[in-house]
């Protein structure tokens, strides 16, 4: 039986308020056929995909590229000497300011004054010396005593620590493992595909129909 057509519904009907009541062209509707709707799991694995990309570009810009700007720096927590304030694993990320703007309560970073003069980050609990080169005790939350040394701050530039990324320090030391370099370059370029499958093959073979039906029997 032939479909309705354009001519089969231009009449000059009313609408209960006597105004004229507006009537589409349905064959041309008709021709343009069903509204398509993309497959829910292709929608939901594209944006994945595109939060991961978004996300590894801003750990590389953050972590990576920002600290060779000089504006702050990271370090990766070896030790749990500043435990609940951090653990090791995590990253702390530090700025610079003044010595002399040093306070009881500050996490500074500083080279040990003895022994291997390894990088250290403790609190400052006591300042000996206020100044432009100040003169500091500093010691670890989880440890019982104060460090063993005074720490003379030295130049004219501290570094203080102003937040921390959980577990992150644990992602790089990973990633510099040799097969762990191997995957995280395999599961790029897997998310490479699939962002490029969800580019080129982005097709109608799966779209859905989600128009609600035509009411074509009134008249």
């Amino acid at each position: 039986m032939p479909g309705p057509t354009a001519e089969m519904y231009q009449h000059d009907d009313l609408q209960d308020d006597g105004a004229p009541l507006t009537i589409h062209d349905d064959a041309e509707l008709l021709e343009k056929g069903p509204r398509p709707r993309r497959n829910p799991l292709r929608v939901a694995l594209g944006l994945a995909s595109w939060l991961f990309v978004i996300a590894s570009i801003a750990a590389l810009v953050a972590f990576g590229l920002g600290p060779q700007t000089g504006a702050y720096r990271t370090l990766t927590v070896l030790s749990g000497s500043m435990v609940p304030a951090f653990s090791p694993g995590d990253v702390v990320i530090a700025t610079k300011k003044a010595p002399k703007e040093v306070k009881v309560g500050d996490v500074i970073v500083f080279n040990e004054p003895v022994g291997n003069h390894h990088v250290t980050t403790h609190r400052v609990v006591k300042i000996y010396k206020a100044g432009t080169l100040p003169l500091v005790q500093t010691k670890g939350d989880a440890n019982n005593a104060n460090d063993a040394f005074k720490l003379q701050i030295q130049g004219n530039e501290l570094w203080y620590v102003r937040g921390h990324v959980p577990y992150f320090g644990n992602v790089i030391h990973a990633l510099r493992m040799p097969l762990m370099k191997l995957l995280a370059f395999g599961c790029l370029g897997l998310l490479a595909l699939v962002v490029l499958w969800q580019v080129w093959f982005s097709g109608d073979e799966d779209e859905v129909d989600d128009r609600e039906d035509w009411d074509l029997s009134q008249t």
